[in-house]
């Protein structure tokens, strides 16, 4: 595994998350760095979809703190990306669903221009 290089984006540090008082995932590290790929894996009830609920949340929290000063903040949801690795993982696949990385790039370069501008808070799924 090689070394991160981007800027850190989200870094979390004994992250704990309940539903009401029975906490589902608890002392959770971890950063994710610009230009980085991160998947969450694990078994049925480890905590992989409350976790992702929760950067969901933090992306609606960051664009209700910002949008006053113009900063858009949106999730960008691809399901399966068609890379080699994933193709290689999965060789007996259906790979039609599977999500091109220039679509990801295009949906990108739509939110970063000026068509996109209004668009904010939102979770896109690709």
């Amino acid at each position: 595994m090689s070394e991160p290089t981007g800027p850190v984006l989200l870094r979390f540090d004994h992250a704990s998350l309940a539903y009401g008082r029975a906490r589902v995932v608890e002392d959770v590290h971890g950063s994710v760095h610009g230009g980085e790929a991160v998947a969450l894996i694990g078994p049925n009830g480890a905590g992989k979809s409350t976790l992702l609920r929760a950067v969901l949340g933090l992306v609606d929290a960051l664009h209700a703190e910002y949008a006053r000063d113009g900063v858009r903040v949106n999730a960008i949801m691809p399901g399966t990306i068609d890379t080699p690795g994933n193709r290689a993982a999965q060789p007996d696949a259906d790979r039609s669903g599977w999500t091109q990385p220039a679509a990801i790039g295009r949906v990108i370069l739509f939110l970063c221009g000026d068509e996109g501008a209004a668009i904010s808070g939102a979770q896109i799924p690709v």
